[in-house]
């Protein structure tokens, strides 16, 4: 995963936590859940962020931190997890397999 994978989750969590659609237990075990699963975290990444994710941002018309998971699934041989269309589209041109 990409380093921010760890951010966007914990965004994610408080987004649900704040719109109330997670209680303080839900968030609690989710938390627990998350600590305990072995992500692996790409360290050539951050390197890589004004280089090649850049340039996979701006062919693939992505945000920087969507081309940083589209970029390490094609780097790595990787299928990618998304639900999001243009994380998709990019993965479908790429030839990347998804899981979703």
């Amino acid at each position: 995963m990409p380093a921010l994978w760890h951010y966007e989750v914990a965004n994610a969590l408080l987004v649900l936590w704040r719109r109330r659609k997670l209680t303080q237990d839900d968030d609690s075990q989710a938390r627990m859940w998350l600590d305990r699963l072995p992500v692996a975290v790409d360290s050539d990444s951050p390197r890589l962020a004004v280089t090649q994710i850049t340039d996979f941002a701006m062919a693939h018309e992505l945000t920087v931190y969507d081309a940083a998971y589209v970029e390490l699934a094609a780097r790595r041989q990787l299928p990618l997890a998304s639900r999001d269309q243009s994380l998709k589209r990019a993965a479908h041109r790429l030839g990347i397999p998804l899981l979703l």
